[in-house]
């Protein structure tokens, strides 16, 4: 993903973008059905509504913190591993407020 392009966070309620946090990591949502349908459940938002061709985000707010480093560097690698709540399908988990 191209970080000179504006971002906002899609977590409902979440006011950070590329503009008003720049220093902030944006975390690219999967376009496969089954790991954006769980991403965006977990976001508290209808998958339902969201296009499979839309480009969202969630900010690292929404991630384990201790994490946040590994994550800046597998995004560098564009290696994307996720572990949510109880289901194991990766190494971090999501967090929503």
């Amino acid at each position: 993903m191209d970080s000179k392009f504006y971002k906002c966070c899609a977590v409902p309620q979440c006011k950070s973008t590329t503009i008003k946090t720049p220093e902030k990591l944006f975390i690219y949502v999967p376009r496969t059905k089954t790991m954006r349908k769980m991403w965006l459940q977990l976001a508290r938002r209808d998958p339902a509504l969201v296009s499979t061709q839309s480009k969202m985000y969630f900010c690292e707010d929404h991630f384990d913190v201790s994490l946040i480093i590994f994550v800046r560097f597998l995004c560098i690698k564009r290696i994307f591993l996720f572990k949510f709540s109880n289901i194991k399908t990766g190494i971090l988990r999501l967090k929503m407020k």
